[in-house]
């Protein structure tokens, strides 16, 4: 049984489900703690999907348990569906677009897709405008890098939002020196700071950009730094052989 595919198709068929949870969790906006409408429609759709739910979790009006089935692996997933306050937002606006000077509520880091785990279809030509103006890569080693669907000539993407940045979690990019290079590109060195171990470089690589017209730029490339002192072991490991690929992961 090809799994991949089973994923694939249940996600193509509940996608319209999907996208309006999505949507609708966007328009409410209800920040956290008091997402009285917004977890009743999460509560009302697991319910129709024929999920058992148990509300009010731990004296939390908005917090709730669905489960489905039995035995085993147990699947768990999170989901977060709370707004920013102060942080307005229309729909459909890849620019600050407040639809309401001042306020109330708005999703900013994606919670509304967090909570569902919406997957959309970009057009062919519209992601791979995007994707080449900054990364240097041909139309046929991006479609077979990406999940790219030929018949209908989109590629699958899922929105990430910016809840983990800057988290103590996780390593965030801090460019400590630049030079220009004969071919007119850059090159940044970049600490990757890790605060929950209080240390400002967790790493160190080297990013090197090519300036584009209009205050944009291409990446060109990205390397580790040689050095055996130049990372902490915690987040860095060399990238598995095919053979250990393989003996990991099977030929698929």
């Amino acid at each position: 049984m090809n799994y991949k595919q089973l994923i694939e198709d249940a996600v193509q068929e509940k996608s319209s489900v999907i996208l309006e949870l999505s949507d609708r969790t966007f328009d409410l906006a209800e920040v956290g703690f008091r997402e009285f409408k917004t977890v009743q429609l999460y509560i009302d759709a697991l319910k129709q999907e024929g999920f058992d739910v148990e509300c009010g979790l731990d004296g939390m009006p908005t917090a709730f348990k669905a489960s489905y089935g039995s035995g085993k692996p147990v699947i768990g997933y999170l989901a977060e569906y709370d707004a920013l306050p102060d942080l307005s937002q229309k729909a459909n606006c890849a620019e600050r677009c407040p639809a309401e000077e001042g306020g109330p509520n708005g999703h900013g880091c994606g919670h509304n897709n967090l909570g569902v785990g919406a997957v959309y279809q970009i057009p062919g030509e519209e992601f791979e405008q995007v994707i080449q103006t900054y990364l240097h890569i041909d139309r046929e080693t991006l479609r077979s890098k990406a999940v790219y669907f030929p018949e209908e000539g989109v590629y699958e993407y899922k929105p990430r939002g910016l809840h983990e940045a800057e988290s103590a979690d996780v390593p965030y990019p801090e460019v400590t020196g630049c030079r220009k290079n004969p071919d007119g590109t850059f090159t940044l060195t970049v600490n990757a700071v890790y605060m929950r171990n209080n240390t400002s470089k967790a790493f160190s690589h080297e990013v090197v950009i090519r300036p584009l017209e209009g205050e944009r730029f291409q990446y060109v490339s990205n390397r580790m730094i040689p050095s055996q002192d130049n990372f902490d072991p915690v987040w860095r490991r060399e990238r598995l052989t095919k053979e250990q690929w393989e003996e990991f992961y099977g030929e698929n």
